[in-house]
């Protein structure tokens, strides 16, 4: 990302710290933006047809094993797929496997070698599963 950005949302989330912890719920969207900017990032990347039967196996594998709030970017063939890499950079060199569908496990936008297994797709997103954070680990707002 931005680091010059990322230091400017901390130093408004500072400012805004005591506010924040006398009334969370009053500031929904920055806590929000505060867990979504601290938290260790996993994305979920599938390359293939959206419609195809393996596509469909591991994008429920996805649904089923990975928590509900990771980004997941499915990758078509062709034209379609051009048009989301070019939204999505960092999935330039994500492709197929022979001709099968694909699945990459991100963290940080560095990708795991790719699966084209469910069972070893649900492997991986459990073990990048994330404890919940403890207190020592929340910022200093």
């Amino acid at each position: 990302g931005r680091p010059d950005l990322e230091d400017r949302a901390l130093q408004t989330a500072e400012a805004f710290g005591r506010d924040l912890r006398r009334a969370p719920s009053g500031h929904a969207h920055m806590v929000a933006a505060l867990d979504a900017a601290l938290a260790p990032s996993l994305e979920v990347v599938i390359v293939g047809d959206p419609a195809a039967p393996d596509t469909r196996a591991l994008l429920s594998t996805v649904r089923r094993h990975a928590d509900p709030g990771t980004p997941l970017v499915v990758v078509p063939e062709g034209a379609a797929g051009e048009a989301v890499r070019r939204l999505v950079p960092y999935t330039e060199g994500h492709t197929t496997i022979d001709g099968r569908a694909a699945a990459y496990v991100c963290r940080g936008f560095a990708c795991r070698l790719p699966t084209t297994d469910p069972s070893r797709l649900a492997e991986v997103l459990v073990g990048e599963t994330l404890p919940a954070r403890r207190e020592s680990d929340q910022p200093s707002c």
